[in-house]
């Protein structure tokens, strides 16, 4: 868990301004232009041919990481050039746009005369981050892991990507493109979600890095506290089970989030009460203070 204590990265690494918070569902477009200088005729046709290599990627998502233009730039640039009208050569175009890890959906193209082609593609949006090989990769909603990585967890505008844990090599092996595939993870990456939706933009500041380790997520009796959120600083919040593996008896993710939020104020400038452990399951905040007796860190 040594990365959850390391520094906060500079503000040239983060990736945009807008919260995570926002709806999802926007849209960049790629423009494939042929300029003047580069632009042929086809023997036959008459028609522009489309330059793979004079791709110009434009992501309206502030959040977007800017390493993606560049790799779906050379994507396209190994392709070889056509004609507009050539719909086997599109069809190529759009598979491999749709094969790079942060694309979710490529709609139908649209021809740009002279010798042009726009995509219109919906991205990938991180919610989490997982750590291979000592490196952490952004992972969006729906458990795919995304290209690019950073020595540390990262930040996307002013909120840190909470890590899905525990960083116990249990992810050794996989690679951007991939789906996190173990209940643990994935009931870590729903917790994940649940803090985007519920958790207000302040509270996500106050919180600042987390792991979330969901290893006993569902352990029925919940007595290791269930799914863990670790903090910095070593502090601990028990949060139950996953919201896709609620059970009776416990707080709905709402009201836990609320909690939360609760004990993060407790902790502000000097606040009312410093913790080590905070337990939101119940209707009652419980907690324990820091102190010699603080919680060892959960694996």
């Amino acid at each position: 868990m040594s990365a959850l204590r390391s520094s906060r990265p500079p503000r040239r690494g983060r990736l945009g301004r807008v919260p995570l918070w926002l709806p999802l569902g926007l849209f960049c477009a790629l423009l494939v232009f042929l300029r003047a200088h580069q632009q042929r005729r086809a023997r036959d046709s008459g028609y522009e041919r489309i330059d793979t290599s004079a791709v110009l990627p434009q992501f309206e998502q502030p959040w977007a990481d800017a390493r993606w233009g560049g790799e779906l730039q050379a994507a396209v640039a190994a392709l070889p050039p056509f004609e507009p009208t050539d719909s086997a050569a599109v069809g190529q175009l759009i598979d491999t746009v749709a094969g790079l890890s942060f694309v979710r959906e490529v709609r139908a193209p649209r021809t740009l005369w002279p010798g042009g082609l726009e995509l219109q593609l919906e991205l990938r949006r991180p919610v989490a981050c997982v750590q291979i090989a000592g490196r952490f990769f952004a992972v969006d909603a729906e458990a795919v892991v995304l290209s690019g990585y950073w020595h540390t967890p990262p930040y996307f505008g002013f909120h840190a990507l909470p890590v899905v844990g525990p960083n116990d090599g249990g992810l050794e092996g996989y690679a951007p493109g991939m789906m996190l595939l173990e209940t643990r993870h994935l009931d870590a990456l729903d917790v994940a979600r649940s803090m985007w939706a519920e958790l207000e933009p302040k509270a996500i500041e106050r919180l600042g890095r987390c792991l979330i380790d969901a290893s006993d997520g569902r352990s029925p009796e919940l007595a290791t506290g269930g799914v863990r959120l670790l903090l910095e600083n070593q502090r601990v919040v028990l949060f139950g089970r996953a919201p896709i593996a609620a059970g009776p008896g416990e707080l709905p993710s709402r009201l836990k989030w609320q909690h939360l939020a609760r004990g993060l104020r407790m902790l502000e400038n000097g606040g009312e009460q410093d913790w080590a452990l905070l337990d939101v399951r119940w209707d009652e905040l419980e907690l324990r203070p820091a102190g010699p007796a603080a919680p060892a860190e959960p694996r």
